[in-house]
This record gives C-alpha cells, structure tokens and sequence, in this order.
C-alpha cells in the first residue's frame, strides 16, 4: 500500500487532527508492505513518527 503525501490536507477539513484516524486506518490496512511519503512538515508528519 502506498500512502502519497500523508501530510496533506484536503481543503473540505477544518482541522488537521481529522486526517489522523483515517491515516492509521489506512496503516494497519496495510499487509505487506506500506510506503509513506509527505511534502512538508506539519502536525500530521509530526503524529506519522508515532505510527513508525
């Protein structure tokens, strides 16, 4: 699985904390092998090094 950009927001979200449970949704989907990647670092990069 691969997750592209992991610290955008969409512009329909009002806060970024909102993104933090779908992205650990798609995490543990994940079986085999996961990749992450993020343009910038913001609150969400930040709570990505606490899935790692």
């Amino acid at each position: 699985m691969a997750v592209i950009n992991a610290s955008f927001v969409p512009s329909g979200v009002a806060d970024e904390s909102e993104v933090i449970p779908v992205l650990y949704v798609a995490f543990t989907r994940a079986t085999r092998e996961l990749l992450v990647t993020c343009y910038r670092e913001n609150s969400i990069s930040r709570h990505l090094e606490d899935f790692a």
